[in-house]
């Protein structure tokens, strides 16, 4: 929150987790992913090279890439949670986003690799050696690819990862692949080596295209683009219906890993107190997180708002008026004039009976409701003002200003008010 020279941070990092813990499970899902891959590259590298099976092979290339990527995401995840220092203010969580863009990149690669492989053998094509391993390889590397992807998913789910969860889809990826392959050897097996190659040209046009998606939604994430456009005028209804916030514009979020980070700038009246406004900032970036789960912090910039109309509530004995005379104590008096003022004019004048005149106890602060509830005060002049009251009118932001000593009439009351003559009561300790 940002008010003149202040400024405030609303986060709730102290009552958030530890990044460094945070992050640990998904560093352990990708350190276990690598070693599968490594396994699976292998398995179906060796097996590719004994049968001859250009389906095999590209998928081979496709877990070589994975095991890259899943490297990549590790390394994000390891940069994602490490604290916020004086070099990165705003911690490592875009390296999370980084990450994410590698991955799309390998997954390309992997694609076109599978494509330039296949238009190899697409006009001869060369037929399998063996029919088990091939199918056998295949087989297995659906199943563990189908294992790692829902790991990765459940994991990347409970600590809030795109990167993680991400990359679980391109693990089920990985499944259709290799149940793809698997039709291919079989197919090729039974006597039909070209739908082998067409079974290796469809993964990898579908391979690339979720590369290039992929890689489009890091890239945005890296430029600041909004992930949810959709909710700021959502944003601007929830901040906007808080009581003291009269206008909010300008809002920016924006995502760095699993983060979101949101900036506003909200009107509020100028006879605010800086700490009731404050308090107005940690209700918006409650209201907000209700709205963006994975919101970290919220910065908002205070700006005062000039009321093109003022009503202003005074005391009074007896109406007469702009002419009334002025009664010393709030609670007490049987009316009260109440003033609207236009750019430092006068416009209307109207009496208003007090309902705490003729009550036991209490007086102040009926009087105080009423005023607020029926009347719209924005702001009150009295000598003697109770607690009650004056904690009704605070927490309504309506500015209380001190009543001077002698006798008086609402007309130079108010003239005194127009002039900025008039001491505003802040704290009834001191006055």
């Amino acid at each position: 929150m940002h008010i003149g020279n202040w400024r405030f941070w609303v986060s709730e990092e102290e009552n958030a987790e530890p990044n460094r813990n945070k992050y640990v499970k998904g560093e352990k899902v990708e350190k276990i992913a690598v070693l599968l891959m490594i396994f699976l590259t292998v398995l179906k590298g060796t097996v590719s090279l004994l049968s001859n099976s250009v389906a095999l092979m590209a998928d081979t290339v496709n877990s070589l890439s994975d095991i890259f990527a899943s490297a990549m995401v590790w390394s994000g995840l390891r940069l994602a949670g490490k604290d916020p220092n004086e070099r990165f203010p705003y911690g490592y969580y875009r390296g999370e986003t980084l990450a994410s863009f590698v991955v799309g990149i390998m997954i390309l690669i992997a694609g076109v690799g599978i494509v330039w492989e296949s238009a190899d053998n697409i006009t001869d094509p060369t037929p399998l050696i063996g029919t088990v391993s091939p199918i056998a390889a295949a087989l297995t590397s659906a199943i563990v690819y189908f294992i790692l992807s829902r790991y990765k998913l459940r994991v990347g789910k409970e600590i809030g990862s795109p990167s993680l969860i991400a990359d679980s889809k391109h693990s089920m990826l990985d499944v259709y692949a290799g149940l793809l392959v698997f039709s291919g050897v079989v197919l090729s097996i039974i006597g039909y080596p070209i739908i082998e190659i067409f079974v290796a040209l469809m993964l990898a046009a579908y391979i690339m295209k979720e590369g290039v998606v992929l890689m489009r939604d890091s890239a945005l994430s890296l430029m600041d683009a909004s992930p949810i456009p959709e909710k700021h005028a959502e944003i601007r209804r929830v901040a906007e219906g808080v009581h003291g916030v009269v206008d909010v514009h300008d809002i920016k979020v924006r995502v760095a890993g699993s983060v979101c980070f949101c900036e506003m700038h909200a009107t509020m009246s100028k006879e605010m107190p800086l700490d009731h406004a404050h308090a107005l900032t940690d209700k918006i970036e409650a209201l907000i997180k209700q709205l963006i789960p994975e919101l970290e912090s919220a910065t908002i910039h205070i700006e005062p708002a000039e009321k093109e109309i003022l009503r202003v509530a005074v005391p009074i004995s007896e109406y007469k008026g702009i002419f009334s005379g002025v009664n010393q104590h709030f609670a007490e008096a049987p009316y009260y004039c109440v003033v609207e003022i236009v750019e430092k004019t006068v416009v209307t004048v109207e009496s208003v009976e007090n309902p705490g005149y003729t009550a036991d106890k209490k007086r102040g602060l009926l009087a105080a409701e009423s005023l607020i509830a029926g009347k719209g005060i924005d702001a009150v002049i009295a000598a003697d003002i109770g607690k009650g009251a004056f904690s009704v009118f605070r927490s309504e932001v309506v500015a209380v200003y001190e009543l001077p000593a002698g006798t008086w009439d609402v007309e130079s009351i108010i003239e005194l008010l127009i002039q900025g003559e008039l001491k505003r009561i802040t704290d009834l300790k001191q006055h």
